[in-house]
């Protein structure tokens, strides 16, 4: 029979560079997938299903009432879209941001990861109960050996006191577990603001605090504690560790509370605003501490 003679397309000789550079990066590019959720199921369920390699972005339509802890462990975006989550979050990774957390319980965030994950809080109020918080109702996780970056949120409570001294509102902070040899903190940004029994306490490994403000409406709490600074309010301690290396800068402090340095070595702190005018606290440096601490 006869020969069949195929067409074939010849190459574009007005094909520019930019036009290649685009077509490559259009064959290599993931699809975004965006998800909207209305509740709490929806909203795990979203998290659960996101395929790593995708960039997902998951948009709250509605507040959320969690009736058990939300487990945010996916390379995800979750938009809050000045939405709130009611109840307690574990951020083990990815992006949350645009939303406000709070609860009635003693638990209300963990974040961290013994995996060597990136986790962002971008535009977070964090609002605590004012009864019956401790150190575990917001925490970084013990063994985080993930990148943590926080910024630009508000740490607050709604505390309502008639004495600034044996305080009967007040809330934790953020306590610091010890973290894994591969662990950052980097809170910068953000500010502190209500009546607080310790802002960021125990502080250890490699954390970088700056830019902050820090502002306590209390001079003391009524815990009962007997032990570190009692009832003072405290603003930064540290963990009495081998392998701190904190870098504390350009932050604004207002009658945010006492501070205890256990470790000096490799302990940048410079350039801060401290400000006693409604409460004196003291700044103390352990004996043990080995090295000076310039303010």
């Amino acid at each position: 029979g006869c020969p069949k003679y195929i067409q074939v397309e010849q190459p574009n000789d007005e094909l520019t560079e930019e036009d290649e550079i685009q077509r490559i990066e259009e064959s290599e590019s993931v699809v975004d997938e965006i998800k909207e959720v209305s509740d709490a199921d929806a909203l795990q369920n979203a998290i659960d299903e996101a395929v790593e390699g995708v960039e997902t972005t998951i948009v709250l339509n509605s507040d959320i009432q969690l009736d058990k802890a939300l487990t945010i462990d996916k390379t995800v975006v979750i938009d809050g879209k000045n939405h709130k989550i009611i109840g307690e979050t574990l951020l083990k990774n990815g992006t949350l941001k645009d939303v406000t957390l709070t609860t009635s319980d003693n638990k209300l965030l963990t974040v961290g990861s013994q995996e060597q994950n990136d986790i962002l809080m971008e535009n977070v109020t964090v609002k605590y109960p004012v009864q019956g918080t401790a150190a575990g109702t917001v925490q970084v996780m013990s063994g985080n050996n993930a990148t943590i970056v926080v910024t630009k949120c508000a740490f607050v409570n709604d505390a309502s006191n008639d004495v600034t001294e044996d305080a009967p509102e007040w809330s934790y902070g953020m306590f610091m577990n010890e973290q894994g040899n591969s662990g950052s903190f980097e809170f910068t940004n953000n500010i502190f603001d209500g009546a607080f029994r310790t802002m960021l306490p125990n502080i250890n490994g490699t954390v970088k605090i700056t830019d902050n403000e820090f502002i306590n409406r209390i001079y003391s709490n009524n815990s009962g504690s007997t032990s570190g600074a009692g009832e003072e309010a405290t603003c930064i301690t540290t963990a009495n560790s081998e392998v701190n290396d904190f870098t504390i800068t350009e932050n604004t402090f207002d009658n945010a509370g006492a501070f205890y340095f256990q470790k000096t070595e490799n302990v940048h702190v410079a350039d801060n605003v401290f400000r006693f005018d409604n409460f004196e606290h003291y700044i103390q440096v352990s004996g043990k501490a080995g090295h000076a601490l310039d303010l």
